[in-house]
């Protein structure tokens, strides 16, 4: 038998008539109230989560309220017909719930809800199923305003309790870089889940709320244009002071954050100093490590010069360590890594009357527009990648022009610090504003010969703007862009922009998908990049085995050999063996990245068996004059092809560190004995480039 309507809210206000239902009613409404607060509680410290949830129990509530209050004002004004005007009364009820006000006592309510009640008499009339029902709502009301004002006007003790249940986790710390510290933190949230992501912000929200009342601070945080998101971190503190403001070791007292100074000091931890002002976080840096931080230091800021002795002097402690974080560099060491976007694959591969390769049948000519930090890393790149070997052994034709307005100012300072990087070895400097007649008028004269270029003016805009012109001139000029060409379009922050255009550049028919954009902050900003974590273990396959190559008896393991010459780097007093040694591990790391290049020239028939043919280049205890002790002539040829292009590319990368040649190694004054030609060298010195083929034979 079904039970109606009225029947079952006629049995419920019976029940809470009662002493036991009106306890039990109370009981329940303030259990309730615990569990809607613990849901909010949960998602405090997600920003983003949090606001979503207070959305949806606001939503909720007002629209349970309303309807609830609707039914009741019908029912007290003895209408015979619904009102619109009820609704709207009962919206204006339900938003004054918010408020902590309720109309529960008010005229014409109280009678209804609670009927006549005398002080000597039990609750016998009314509705206690709707007071019930009122009471929850305005309870749940309640505590989705008081978490709203908690965050509103005490986001820095939310911080501050974080901080202190966080102190043993693994937490990494961003100090200022807003989209570069998402992006990261966004991928960090991906590969590493387990640790916690915390965001240190510039400024006290409390510091501006001196002087202004309640609401006058609620209409800022509610009302005010600007809003802050926080997601994908888990907290965000906010200091008193700016990092770039505090003086001496008390850190964590002077921004306010006593119990940031803990997690600092866990050697587990990563610090990530990302502002837009590298001289502050330079500055920052030092007062991390003078104030005990043990955390590993990223620190945004050009490679150059001064910087890269502060790095370096900087990361001479067992303690703290410093590494200097280049977006130009990043983005140019992701192009070494980008096997499609190599020179290797814009000239013409040679190959002699058996098919055998090695060597390359044409010049490479390059271009690079705007020679600001990232047109300079370009250069090394192509200096280092653009460099082959022709058909008579000796390095081939190679030609790279850089131009930029301020070019008289730039290269200067550059050829100082690069003297290896000269007009003779093929490298011009022009003094020259991109988008003049002199520029048209130079590149009219130079496009067909062009295998590569590079637009990096630092404007997204006018770098794809000038891409386009260059498309346009090279086919008038009737260049066949599908024969060795590219252009590169550095592209920092335009993605919606430069993923349209350079699909319908690339769409055309003519252009034959010539066009490609790098530079992005998305792919530079991952935790694999900047700490070069694949990389270096790739470079610990390479040194490893390039020790067994040359000593087959050696014993130590990859990671132990590894770990030695890091702490050679570390501790050796003898400046001169430091820096010889940060150059050695930089070649590791190099020989990885050219490893494509190498294969790249090898035709797939030698391609195929190379694993063999590098147990056929002797290790270097065993060498006596032969680098091959195989019997085909072919592969003998192919494999000092590959050597003497180790040789070239390994000058090619020291000229781009700095070096010239000289009477003997000295890291110091940057010279080097063997920045030679090959066949200058004695045989045991060039064995040491048939292993770095053995090598990448045996790995890659």
């Amino acid at each position: 038998m079904m039970l109606s309507e009225n029947t079952i809210v006629k049995m419920l206000n019976s029940l809470m008539t009662t002493d036991a239902g009106q306890v039990g009613g109370f009981i329940l409404i303030i259990a309730l109230g615990f569990v809607y607060f613990g849901y909010l509680r949960k998602s405090s410290t997600e920003y983003c989560v949090f606001q979503r949830r207070v959305f949806i129990g606001f939503v909720l509530i007002v629209l349970a309220h309303t309807v609830l209050d609707s039914c009741v004002i019908h029912d007290i004004s003895k209408s015979g017909n619904p009102d619109i005007s009820y609704i709207l009364i009962a919206v204006i009820h339900s938003l004054e719930l918010f408020l902590f006000q309720t109309h529960l006592f008010d005229n014409g309510y109280h009678e209804y809800l609670f009927g006549t009640l005398l002080p000597s008499e039990k609750w016998s009339e009314g509705q206690p199923i709707l007071v019930f029902l009122y009471v929850l709502l305005f309870i749940l009301a309640v505590i989705t305003s008081c978490w709203v004002l908690i965050r509103i006007l005490s986001r820095r003790g939310a911080g501050r309790a974080w901080l202190r249940r966080n102190q043993t986790k693994k937490v990494f710390v961003f100090f200022g870089g807003d989209k570069r510290a998402k992006l990261l933190a966004k991928d960090l949230k991906e590969s590493q889940p387990e640790v916690k992501l915390l965001y240190v912000a510039d400024y006290d929200p409390e510091a501006e709320n001196v002087g202004m009342s309640v609401w006058d601070i609620i209409k800022r945080r509610l009302l005010g244009r600007k809003t802050v998101n926080f997601e994908p971190f888990d907290a965000v503190v906010f200091a008193k002071v700016p990092l770039k403001d505090v003086e001496g070791t008390d850190i964590g007292i002077q921004m306010g954050l006593k119990d940031l100074s803990g997690i600092l000091a866990n050697k587990d931890c990563n610090v990530f100093l990302l502002s837009d002002d590298t001289n502050a976080n330079l500055h920052c840096a030092s007062i991390l490590q003078q104030s005990g931080c043990k955390a590993e230091i990223y620190c945004r800021a050009c490679r150059e010069g001064v910087n890269r002795i502060y790095e370096e002097a900087m990361s001479m402690t067992p303690d703290v360590s410093v590494h200097l974080v280049d977006e130009s560099y990043l983005a140019v060491r992701i192009l070494k890594s980008t096997n499609e976007l190599l020179p290797v694959n814009f000239v013409e591969k040679g190959k002699d009357l058996d098919g055998q390769g090695g060597w390359v049948n044409s010049a490479f000519n390059s271009l690079i527009l705007g020679f600001g930090e990232r047109g300079q890393e370009v250069l090394g790149f192509l200096y280092e990648y653009g460099a082959f070997v022709n058909k008579d052994f000796q390095k081939s034709a190679f030609s790279c022009t850089a131009m930029d307005a301020k070019m008289d100012k730039i290269a200067k300072d550059f050829r100082v610090r690069y003297p290896g990087l000269k007009e003779e070895k093929g490298v011009h400097y022009e003094k020259c504003e991109v988008g003049s007649d002199s520029f048209w008028s130079y590149l009219d004269s130079s496009i067909m010969g062009l295998n590569y270029i590079v637009v990096c003016l630092g404007d997204d805009r006018l770098n794809l703007n000038i891409a386009s012109e260059i498309l346009t001139v090279a086919l008038r000029k009737g260049k066949d862009l599908a024969k060795n060409f590219v252009i590169l379009v550095a592209q920092e922050e335009s993605e919606y922009l430069n993923t349209i255009t350079v699909n319908h550049l690339n769409s055309i028919p003519q252009y034959h998908k010539c066009v490609h954009c790098f530079g992005g902050l998305e792919p530079v900003w991952k935790y694999q990049v900047i700490t070069d974590a694949v990389l270096i273990d790739k470079a610990k396959d390479y040194y490893y085995a390039y020790k067994k190559a040359a000593d087959p008896n050696w014993e130590i393991d990859k990671e132990a050999l590894w770990n030695k010459r890091e702490q050679q780097i570390l501790m050796d007093a003898d400046y001169g063996n430091r820096m010889n040694l940060i150059r050695q591990r930089s070649q590791d790391y190099a020989n990885v990245l050219h490893a494509a290049t190498k294969l790249a020239l090898v035709v797939p028939e030698i391609l195929a068996c190379r694993k063999e043919i590098a147990g056929d280049i002797p290790n270097l205890v065993a060498f006596k004059s032969e680098h091959y002790s195989g019997s085909d002539a072919h592969v003998r040829r192919v494999l000092k092809y590959l050597a003497v292009l180790e040789h070239i590319r390994w000058e090619a990368s020291h000229a781009a560190m700095g070096y010239v040649e000289g009477e003997k190694k000295d890291a110091v004054k940057k010279t080097h004995q063997f920045i030679k030609p090959f066949k200058e060298l004695d045989a045991k010195t060039q064995h040491y480039d048939y292993l770095v083929v053995r090598t990448t034979f045996e790995l890659f």
